[in-house]
């Protein structure tokens, strides 16, 4: 069985390889850049963005890669207590700025992504939880039980601390699986023309 260790500093640009290339196919992001090959482009600084988040107000794990550089899969989260600020948000959206300039996304589309981003904030549960806001894994190693490893990772820390576990996903196929782990859905946040966001929630103890 494959461990996850703490992401280090260094190891954040291949993170974030591996995360864009785990939400290529998710429908959220093919909306919001129907082009594959500026999609990915662009998945690459969302990611290395959403990482810088992650640095500063959680935690993050990776799996250690077998072949190439990026990790195998990534986990990062926010642990009871903490919560992304506005002010931190704000600097997230304005670190997307340079890729707006170059087209991808839209700016209508990156605008819905930040509003959407505003509104998933104010779901969560107010009692103490953690908030697992990333998971990936590279798909060229899924099919290998690194899904499975994030995840018990992910409730073993809820666990610990005997609080509940929320995530999102705008990814329909993902639904099953989180369920598996304890998750119930909570609710379905559709703005505009733009593919669901599902809010999900782990009670504590599940």
């Amino acid at each position: 069985m494959t461990d996850l260790h703490p992401l280090k500093a260094a190891g954040r640009a291949a993170a974030a390889e591996t995360l864009a290339a785990a939400f290529d196919a998710d429908p959220l992001f093919v909306w919001a850049i129907p082009d594959a090959a500026r999609r990915a482009r662009w998945l690459r600084a969302f990611m290395r963005s959403s990482l810088w988040l992650a640095w500063r107000d959680g935690r993050t794990w990776a799996a250690p890669p077998t072949n190439g550089e990026r990790p195998g899969a990534v986990l990062s989260a926010v642990p009871p207590g903490r919560k992304t600020s506005r002010s931190r948000q704000v600097g997230f959206a304005l670190r997307q700025l340079p890729q707006v300039l170059l087209g991808r996304p839209a700016p209508s589309r990156l605008r819905h992504l930040v509003r959407l981003g505003w509104r998933l904030e104010d779901h969560h549960p107010h009692a103490p939880h953690w908030h697992f806001f990333q998971l990936g894994v590279d798909p060229e190693r899924q099919g290998q039980g690194l899904g499975r490893t994030i995840m018990e990772h992910a409730v073993a820390l809820a666990d610990a601390d005997a609080v509940p576990a929320y995530l999102e996903t705008s990814n329909p196929v993902n639904l099953p699986f989180y369920r598996h782990f304890g998750f119930d859905l909570v609710d379905t946040i559709a703005l505009g023309g733009a593919p669901p966001v599902w809010t999900m929630l782990r009670p504590r103890g599940a």
